[in-house]
């Protein structure tokens, strides 16, 4: 081996000493560092012992000489060498040599050539003997510079270059947030980032100490030491490690590592990444498929996962015990194991099946009802729904399937069909008996009248007082028959006509209520007072006769004396709410509970207990709920709603099913 030397050059180009100190002289072992500052040159003097120290005089800012006074506190054997041109005139005060840029080659080289004889003479072995980091040295020239774009040769300690490049470090490792490391075979930590200390907690003079199993937690020892040693065998590994802080927290890792080589001996060098939020990230997604995947088997309603050949391939076990079908490799495709049926009881053409259409048309499907068989010969009415689910190139890769079972449903929409038809024959016998009632009954009913007013006429001088009594009380009761047969007719000929139904102003309906009512209200002093009333969806005339009954209802059980009627509205949801309110003596709560049933009239009345029966069915029919309140001595308040204007009509299950206040 060679003499060995270590030169530290400040200056910008030291492309120019390699002509100086490498020729057939064979200088084979000369390590040149490049500082870029006299900061840099001081710090790194104090940290490598140097054999000579190159300063190019152009380079330095500051005045030479206090330069060299700065230089003179961290090297005292060291030879200096101030390299300048004609141009930058040198007058320094220290024992320098100075080294003309201009003077002849061989002169320079054999100025420069003593020196490094004499470094070498006195290193003897090559070792520079100052860092305990930095022994070993390159077999050929090193230009540890770290800006230039190319460097010659191969470090000769792996530390080397990483202590005499800082610029390097900081760009490319400590400004990184992964943790940088390397260590040799020993274990021994080599080197590391700033991020190592940040994140571990440790300190360098720590680190110098410890090895990669001090970082790694103890459960994760073995997989450690398994990762080292494929890196070792194969040249890389990677692996997922928890690490422990010097403050004890435990944090996960992924480590890549690498095997490197040279001269000078062989390393592990690894990156690692702090993986907690990807962790994170995963225990989520995991909860979320856990969760999914409790909803899909607990799911009522059967799911069946199909491929794009409508094979199935994933089911719940409401699918299983519903259809009879699995997710295993031998399940046929989903039309083959699965029979549609419509309600005649025929098998559904193939082209029909839910699951063909979405495979035919990529379009979803819901709702569709069919029969099914069941595993135990069973059948079934079920609600199937199918969606497609598309690839990155909108190509069909899954079909998702939901099926319901809605034989409840459907058995209770049939019974309710079966009412709905028994409802239709009953008001159509209702309306026979109203037609009979008009004539059938009224006419003889009249008879009575008639004869009775002709038996009054002819021999009312001829009868005594109790037979006048006998006549009276007989007309009086063919009287009060014509009534009810009358109010009975109202309350069958009360049917819902939608067609019928319109914007009605029930402002305009109170006023003719008002109108008919004229003579009842000025008999009985009354009067009807009413706030802004809204426009409402309706039967007009069937309006106008639910207000009239409630009107005169009140002015009929209202105060004794110039008895007030008030109408009040008021929106309330989807609907409005009416009030119409008497001030005559209420009523008991027993007699609320019965008020609208028809024919009951209370005690001491002579109604026939229809109106308020022809009230609710109005409202009913209306989509609406009617109810009263009222505490006695304070008065009786009707309540009812009535859809607002342009509202949808109530359907027929509202017709069965009055709304709710």
């Amino acid at each position: 081996m060679g003499r060995t030397s270590h030169l530290v050059y400040l200056g910008a180009d030291a492309t120019p000493l390699q002509e100086l100190v490498y020729d057939d002289a064979g200088y084979e072992d000369v390590v040149v560092s490049v500082v870029r500052s006299t900061d840099a040159a001081v710090d790194h003097l104090r940290r490598t012992e140097a054999n000579c120290l190159i300063v190019e005089a152009r380079f330095v800012e500051e005045d030479l000489n206090r330069l060299l006074n700065r230089l003179s506190a961290v090297i005292s054997d060291t030879d200096v060498v101030v390299r300048t041109t004609d141009e930058t005139p040198v007058d320094v005060e220290a024992d320098v040599t100075v080294l003309r840029a201009d003077a002849p080659a061989d002169q320079r080289r054999k100025r420069l050539t003593r020196l490094i004889d004499r470094a070498a003479a006195d290193e003897g072995d090559g070792s520079t003997g100052g860092s305990t980091r930095s022994r070993r040295f390159a077999d050929t020239l090193q230009w540890h510079d770290p800006g230039e774009a190319e460097r010659t040769g191969v470090p000769g300690d792996i530390t080397d270059t990483f202590e005499n490049t800082p610029t390097a470090v900081d760009t490319f490792l400590n400004n990184i947030v992964d943790i940088f490391f390397v260590f040799d075979l020993d274990l021994n930590f080599r080197l590391w980032n700033d991020s190592f200390n940040d994140v571990l907690g440790y300190s360098d003079e720590a680190i110098e100490t410890m090895d990669p199993m001090d970082i790694i937690v103890e459960d994760h020892h073995e997989r450690t030491l398994d990762r080292i040693e494929e890196i070792v065998q194969t040249g890389e590994s990677s692996a997922e490690l928890n690490v422990r802080t010097n403050g004890g927290r435990v944090l996960p890792y992924s480590f890549t590592g690498s095997l490197i080589e040279d001269d000078t001996g062989t390393y592990i060098a690894g990156i690692g990444r702090d993986i907690s939020k990807r962790k994170a990230r995963v225990r989520q997604l995991r909860r979320e498929r856990d969760l999914i995947d409790r909803v899909f088997e607990t799911s009522p309603i059967a799911i069946v996962v199909l491929d794009a050949d409508g094979r199935v391939r994933r089911t719940n076990s409401r699918a299983t015990n519903l259809l009879g079908l699995s997710g295993d490799e031998s399940t046929p495709t989903f039309a083959d194991s699965w029979q549609f049926y419509d309600d005649s009881g025929a098998e559904l053409d193939p082209d029909d099946h839910p699951v063909a259409r979405v495979l035919r048309t990529g379009e979803s499907i819901y709702g569709h009802r069919h029969r099914v068989e069941t595993p135990d010969g069973e059948e079934k009415w079920v609600s199937t729904n199918a969606a497609p689910l598309l690839d990155e190139t909108g190509g069909i890769s899954q079909v998702v399937v939901a099926v319901e079972d809605v034989t409840e449903l459907k058995e209770r929409e049939q019974e309710l069909q079966r009412r709905e038809a028994e409802l239709t024959r009953s008001n159509a016998e209702l309306e026979r008996f109203a037609y009979v009632a008009s004539h059938d009954l009224k006419e003889p009913l009249r008879m009575i009248s008639n004869y009775l007013g002709l038996l009054e006429r002819r021999y009312g001088d001829q009868l005594d007082e109790d037979a006048q009594d006998f006549i009276d009380y007989a007309t009086d009761g063919a009287e009060r028959m014509r009534e009810l047969i009358n109010g009975l007719l109202k309350y069958s000929r009360t049917h819902r006509h939608t067609d019928d139904f319109e914007p009605v102003d029930t402002e305009a309906v109170v006023e003719t209520v008002c109108s008919n009512l004229t003579v009842a209200l000025d008999e009985a002093d009354a009067e009807v007072r009413t706030e802004s009333l809204p426009t409402v969806t309706g039967d007009r005339s069937h309006l106008v006769q639910l207000f009239q009954n409630l009107v005169s209802n009140a002015i009929t059980h209202g105060g004794e004396t110039e008895p007030t009627v008030r109408i009040e509205a008021e929106r309330d949801g989807d609907r409005y709410r009416f009030a119409v309110a008497d001030d005559g003596q209420g009523m008991s709560p027993e007699e609320i509970d019965q008020v609208f049933e028809i024919f009951y009239s209370g005690e001491d009345s002579d109604s026939t207990g229809i109106g308020l029966a022809v009230c609710q069915k109005i409202v009913e029919n209306h989509g609406g709920r009617i109810w009263a309140e009222s505490e006695p001595g304070e008065g009786t308040t009707v309540y009812f709603t009535l859809p607002p204007e342009s509202v949808e009509e109530p359907d027929a299950g509202q017709l069965l099913s009055p709304a709710n206040d």
